[in-house]
């Protein structure tokens, strides 16, 4: 029987920490995922970071952490991405949103969702979701919705980056 994500998740972390060695900024966190690929073979990671955040993605989750905790505090970091989540986890919009879970490993925490496999959209998120759904999106004052941050999935957008809100 195949784990959970999240539970899989926990266990590439507590295998790829070690390799990170509490490089927390995104150049030497690079170079661990390249040795750790290097060292797994049977494993595709792929590393990419945004201004405030890294991201280690594998085939069907995402693993995220700030690595800039004061730009975090200004445009938004993992921490208000989770206090979202929980706020808007029990909506009826819930669904547009990608959950996340946190989790404490290695002695820091780390945020995990799953990986949003979808199309790229060709219109803003307005273009999808019917009126309420975009005031609601706007009266939470979410932010930074530009087409690299969520994806059509069957028809309808999952926002995978949603901490830059306020």
């Amino acid at each position: 029987m195949k784990n959970d994500y999240v539970t899989r998740a926990r266990q590439f972390v507590k295998e790829i920490a070690p390799m990170l060695d509490n490089r927390r900024d995104f150049y030497s966190v690079a170079d661990a995922v390249r040795k750790y690929e290097i060292k797994h073979t049977h494993r595709r990671v792929t590393f990419c970071h945004g201004a405030v955040r890294c991201a280690i993605i594998t085939s069907d989750y995402v693993i995220k952490w700030d690595y800039d905790t004061e730009s975090a505090k200004e445009y938004g970091g993992c921490v208000a991405e989770s206090r979202l989540w929980k706020k808007l986890k029990d909506s009826e919009y819930a669904d547009l949103f990608a959950p996340i879970t946190c989790i404490r490993e290695s002695g820091h925490y780390w945020y995990v969702m799953p990986r949003i496999n979808g199309e790229t959209p060709e219109h803003r998120i307005s273009y999808y979701v019917n009126n309420a759904a975009n005031e609601f999106l706007g009266s939470n004052h979410i932010c930074d919705l530009h087409c690299q941050n969520w994806r059509l999935v069957r028809g309808k957008p999952v926002i995978f980056d949603y901490a830059c809100s306020w």
